[in-house]
């Protein structure tokens, strides 16, 4: 039975920090310092991600995001440093730590607005986003008027990401909208797009960018229309007389088929995504699944089926995870892909989820699973869910958790323990052991992981009220 006290610790987790109003994001002056012994080991790691060989640079990377938060004043102090490409890559490393560097936002506001680099200034603004930082938001409406066209609508992106309402970010992406570039046009189109309904104030504008814009602006402003919804519907004869001859009717089919779609309904809609799927064109994106969604009749079925049986290997793939157990040929096909070892291992991976997806009747894939697992030094961890998605049994569950302390793929393993609620004291007692961990993040995962499996009181809501109570600065 649920515990209410435990679901609010658990929730407790989620809490950002409290909004702090400053006048003036710090100076770089004021940028923290190290502490004693770390600051020369951690600029060094620091410099090697910038070392031309990939392995190497990718193992210094790697080394400072398993710091987490010991990394971030090192990280913040390389945001003033001469080289651009420095303080870029301490703009992404920051971005990956995401909430546990969250300390760092006023330092990557002030960057945001002194930085000469246009391109700095974009990605500082992006990097707010990913920190959870809503004490940026005011440096972030500021960036809305800033003179480079990328850096406003990156600045629009963090503030819909941080829960700004939409009134907020529609006045620049309306301009932005009358652009004579067509990449700003896309990129203000795709941004109204994720508004969904509530860029509606925006059909005026989206309607006098449709006319003249060129092909992939206009697929983004078609996108964008369909997200609106009904309230866009004095829009479709327009939308028609859009694509009808068009010179990249190939390119505008599926797009132009799911605005209709989501506007009205209307059957024209069909009549593209039929075209389309005859068409078999390499196009993004692929119509396939929109037609079986919005017409998932026999005959829709029997044309992706005829895609099993195609050279090309996306193809194939497209064809197995759109029809799962809904064909007797998927698993047969899916087998003879994990027997190929010419394929690139992600492929292997992309197969056995589907395979995982499909379940309990995809029994037959079993053994080929195994040898991939036994073809490999350590199990893939898409491997290893597969498994026992396919047979859930308690000595597959202990291999996902064996992930749990592997530091490149514990986050996934933890998430993936927490979907598929594996039963057993052994996985209980590696969540628990988890929970010592100082990444807040992957404690998280871990607490949510014990609530589902044991729906009740555990060191868990302890653990997630610890880590909530950091984020709130209490002692």
């Amino acid at each position: 039975m649920s515990n209410p006290l435990i679901a609010g610790l658990l929730t407790g987790m989620l809490i950002v920090a409290p909004v702090v109003a400053t006048a003036q994001p710090p100076s770089p002056d004021e940028r923290p310092k190290l502490q004693s012994g770390f600051e020369a080991a951690i600029e060094k790691t620091l410099q090697e991600t910038h070392h031309p060989d990939s392995a190497t640079a990718q193992e210094a990377i790697m080394r400072l995001l398993e710091l987490g938060p010991v990394a971030v004043p090192a990280l913040t102090r390389g945001l003033w440093s001469d080289s651009s490409a420095q303080r870029r890559q301490c703009l992404r490393l920051l971005a990956q730590l995401g909430a546990d560097a969250r300390p760092a936002a006023p330092f990557v506001a002030r960057l945001m607005c002194d930085e000469n680099d246009p391109d700095i200034r974009r990605d500082a603004a992006r990097t707010l986003a990913y920190l959870d930082a809503p004490s940026a938001i005011a440096a972030l409406k500021k960036a809305l008027d800033d003179e480079t066209a990328r850096v406003r609508l990156a600045a629009a992106e963090s503030l819909i990401e941080l829960g700004e309402a939409a009134t907020v970010v529609l006045p620049v992406l309306t301009k932005t909208l009358k652009s004579p570039r067509g990449e700003d046009q896309h990129e203000a189109a795709r941004l109204l797009a994720r508004l969904g309904p509530e860029a509606a104030p925006a059909l005026l504008d989206l309607h006098a960018a449709l006319g003249e814009a060129e092909t992939f602006a206009t697929i983004r402003i078609l996108e964008a229309l369909g997200q609106i919804g009904p309230a866009a519907k004095e829009l479709v004869p327009i939308i028609k007389e859009k694509v009808k001859d068009h010179p990249n009717i190939a390119l505008l089919r599926t797009p132009t088929a799911l605005a209709l779609w989501r506007i009205d309904r209307d059957p024209l809609a069909l009549t593209l995504l039929r075209d389309a799927v005859e068409a078999n064109r390499p196009l993004l994106p692929q119509p396939h699944p929109v037609f079986l969604r919005i017409n998932p009749t026999a005959q829709t079925r029997e044309r992706i089926a005829a895609l099993l049986q195609s050279d090309n290997l996306q193809e194939v793939l497209l064809a197995v995870d759109l029809l799962g157990n809904q064909s007797p040929d998927t698993v047969p096909r899916l087998v003879g892909l994990l027997k190929d070892r010419n394929l690139l291992l992600e492929n292997h991976w992309r197969a056995a989820a589907i395979l995982g997806r499909i379940g309990p009747d995809a029994k037959a894939a079993l053994p080929a699973l195994a040898q991939l697992r036994d073809a490999n030094d350590r199990l893939p961890l898409p491997v290893a869910v597969a498994i026992y998605q396919i047979d859930p049994q308690p000595e597959h569950a202990r291999t996902i958790c064996d992930y749990v302390e592997n530091r490149e793929y514990r986050l996934a393993a933890a998430e993936a323990i927490a979907h598929l609620q594996p039963p057993g004291q052994a996985v209980i007692a590696e969540l628990l052991l988890a929970l010592d961990s100082k990444e807040d993040a992957f404690r998280l995962l871990c607490a949510v992981a014990l609530w589902r499996i044991n729906r009740g009181p555990s060191r868990a809501s302890r653990r997630g009220a610890s880590v909530a109570g950091r984020q709130r600065g209490d002692p």
